[in-house]
Order: structure tokens, then C-alpha cells, then sequence
């Protein structure tokens, strides 16, 4: 089967990184945010439990060229959707454009869905839609003549919401954004690894997570347990496998933010995903910046801040940064142009939502 993974746009090179370590193959670039790889039955589950990068999996359904709505219409009834879904089931679609087209998402959205409809009608069963709280969502995507349909085998929440934040920094950072950060810093795990701007702890406990081995299981609301032609055993086979190789072993993963109610919330965070962090009060331009690998997200002054107060951190905590000796420092940033350009080795542009925003790499 040909799958469908939808990622941060413009971090995609790490999420086909990760899906090499996860599969031993690779997987390739699709379009901006999504990556495309040949799987079987058991990807599908490896990834969607596994993943650290990754928002949707998707399993492909149908790409092809349209030039209208009747031809979205057309293609669609020659999928046999009675493959991937039962006439008991209920189901959405959700659906998007890029680029001039003479109607909506929400037209393509219907049209898909009047297909699928209407090839059940004609095999003499109906099937409902519910746009609420479906048991199968399809997705597609049309860009420019381009169009693919998929079945989403993740569900309605993506997989950057993990399930253990108990406490809500007022400008959250994405997991899956934090975990990418952890993976440009070559973090080893005998090295130590410091999040002097930590928030609600996010980074830490990637990083955490990560080099434990712990896999997605604060989720069990997956969509593929709604579809009928995967084998759901195969899934409990594999949960327990790599539910048995999750560990708790103390790493040198440390946090600090100067907020007191950030650091009360980074703990109940670390207390509810099960690691095992020290975080502290501190000032990032104050405080020992002694550690391997420095991860952080200091505040863009765009959500949280003023312009000027964020420019004088940036400014006092390069200071910090240029009085110690670490290996690799990783920043992400909507403002790279208050850091020093002196030692930058890389830089990477994308948008964080609607965020124009960069990873420096030190």
C-alpha cells in the first residue's frame, strides 16, 4: 500500500530521518509538509504509535489530474470505498486546495463525499455522513490539477497532541516541532542536554521520550481500530513489543525557565508523561549554561513580550551563551536576526503556523 504522512512544513528531510530509523526504508519528499513511502499493514501501525515527527497517517487511496468538480465527482466513483469502510459506518471528509480554482474546499468536500454516497447507493446499500463525530474520516488534498485521496488512519486529533500536558503554556510549543529540535542537536544520551527557556518542559521531555524508547501510548483513540480491513491484532502484537522496551532511566536532561508558574507547570507536565527531568527556576542569561547541547525556544515577542525586552534577552542571552563551552547549540526562533550571526552553521526557514520562524543551529 502507498501511505501518506503529513509533517512540519519545511522539516520534512527529519521526519523521512525518522521513518528510516523507525522502517530501515526511506521514505521521499511528496510535497511541503508531507512525505510519501510504500508500506504494508504494519507501518501503518508502527508509525502512527512510534512517530515523533508526524501529524497524520494516511493510507492513499487515489491520485489523479482534475480540471473540475465533475471530474472530482468522476474519478472518485472508480474507488471501491466499500474496501475501506462499511455501509454501518458514518464518515467525513475533510479537504483542501492550493492554488486558483473556481470553487471551495467545502465544494470538494462535498463532491467527494456525493461519490462515495452515491457507490454504496448503487451497490444497493447507505451509508451516513457526519461531519461531528465520524467512525472514518477521507482526506484529500487538490493542488493546482493534482488531487489525492486518502483514508486517515490517525483520527481527528493529530499526532502532536500526545496526551500529556496537563498544564498550557500560553504560547505552546508543538511536540513534534520540539522533537525535530532534539534530532538537530545530535543529542546522545550520555551527553547532557539543557532547555534554558524550557516553558511548560516540551523540549525536555522529547528528548526524554525519545532516547527512552516511549512510544505514543497516552492515545489510544486511533482511527485504524474503526477500520475493517487492518488486522488490529497485528497492532496489540506490536503495542506490546514496543510497550516492552519503554524505559525510565535517569538522563541528563535539564530545564530552567525564570517564569516560577512555567516551572510549576514543566513539572506537572513531566510528572503526567512519566519522565524524569530536573527543572528549575533560573534565568537564562544568568544562569550556567555548562551542558553538550543547548535546545531552546526563546519567546518571538510576537504572542508573549514586547519587541525591546525581547531583543535585550536575545542580546543577554548570546552573552550567556559565548561565556561557556558546549558542542551544539539549537534555537528555534521568529526572531533570528537578534541573534549573533558568529559560529551559525545552519539555518532553517519555516512557518510555525502562521509564523515565519528559523532553527539556528550553533
Amino acid at each position: 500500500m502507498e501511505l501518506l504522512a503529513t509533517t512540519i512544513r519545511g522539516l520534512e528531510s527529519i521526519a523521512i530521518e525518522e521513518i528510516e530509523d523507525l522502517r530501515g526504508e526511506k521514505a521521499c519528499f511528496e510535497h511541503e509538509g508531507m512525505v510519501r513511502l510504500s508500506g504494508r499493514e504494519e507501518d501503518v501501525f508502527k508509525l502512527n504509535y512510534l512517530s515523533k515527527t508526524l501529524h497524520r497517517v494516511l493510507i492513499l487511496l487515489s491520485s489523479f489530474k482534475v480540471r473540475s468538480l465533475e471530474d472530482v465527482y468522476r474519478r472518485c466513483k472508480e474507488i471501491d470505498f466499500s474496501c475501506y469502510l462499511n455501509s454501518s459506518q458514518k464518515f467525513a471528509v475533510r479537504a483542501k486546495r492550493t492554488g486558483a480554482h473556481g470553487f471551495t474546499s467545502m465544494d470538494l468536500e462535498s463532491e467527494i463525499g456525493q461519490a462515495i454516497v452515491d457507490s454504496f447507493q448503487e451497490e444497493g446499500s447507505r451509508i451516513e455522513v457526519d461531519l461531528e463525530n465520524p467512525d472514518v474520516y477521507i482526506r484529500s488534498e487538490l493542488r493546482g490539477e493534482e488531487v489525492w485521496v486518502a483514508i486517515d488512519t490517525t483520527g481527528g486529533e493529530s499526532l502532536h497532541k500526545r496526551g500529556y500536558r496537563s498544564y498550557e503554556h500560553p504560547a505552546p510549543l508543538k511536540p513534534t516541532i520540539a522533537h525535530c529540535l532534539v534530532r538537530l542537536s545530535e543529542w546522545e544520551e550520555d551527553e547532557t542536554l539543557l532547555d534554558p527557556m524550557c516553558g511548560s518542559g516540551t523540549i525536555c521531555i522529547e528528548a526524554w521520550h525519545w532516547k527512552n524508547e516511549v512510544p505514543n501510548w497516552f492515545r489510544d483513540d486511533y482511527a485504524f481500530w474503526r477500520l475493517p480491513f487492518l488486522d488490529r491484532e497485528k497492532f496489540r502484537d506490536l503495542k506490546e513489543k514496543y510497550d516492552s522496551r519503554a524505559r525510565s532511566r535517569s538522563l541528563p536532561v535539564r530545564g530552567c525557565d525564570v517564569s516560577e508558574k512555567h516551572v510549576r507547570g514543566a513539572k506537572r507536565n513531566i510528572t503526567s508523561a512519566g519522565a524524569d527531568i530536573q527543572i528549575s527556576t533560573s534565568n537564562a542569561t544568568e544562569v550556567s549554561l555548562d551542558a553538550n547541547k543547548i535546545v531552546t525556544n526563546p519567546p518571538y515577542g510576537i504572542r508573549i513580550g514586547s519587541k525591546r525586552k525581547v531583543k535585550n534577552l536575545y542580546e543577554d542571552f548570546a552573552s550567556n551563551l559565548a561565556d561557556y563551552q558546549w558542542d551544539r547549540a539549537v534555537i528555534l526562533t521568529g526572531r533570528p536576526d537578534y541573534m549573533p550571526k558568529e559560529g551559525l552553521e545552519e539555518r532553517i526557514d519555516f512557518h510555525y503556523g502562521n509564523l515565519p520562524s528559523s532553527i539556528l543551529i550553533f
